[in-house]
């Protein structure tokens, strides 16, 4: 008995889909938000922290006077004779 053309594209089909990677999230879009919310927490954590302990966050320009260093002259190493 030969088969139909739509029993061997249903079969093909089947083979291919084994060879195709799966898309989309793999950990699903819970685990998607529980991240979010992780990050969210900390960063809101630790902005309360620099706010409560005083510290700069360290967009204030700094006052700093910049002294190049001066390097000793040396002579010559090299001698030419």
């Amino acid at each position: 008995m030969q088969k139909s053309k739509e029993d061997i594209q249903k079969e093909k089909d089947e083979f291919l889909r084994q060879f195709v990677p799966p898309t989309g999230n793999i950990w699903g879009w819970k685990f998607s938000l529980f991240g979010l919310g992780l990050i969210l927490f900390l960063s809101l954590w630790l902005a309360w922290l620099h706010y409560k302990r005083g510290v700069p966050v360290g967009f204030d320009e700094q006052k700093m006077e910049v002294n190049p260093m001066v390097l000793p002259e040396k002579s010559d190493t090299i001698k030419y004779d």
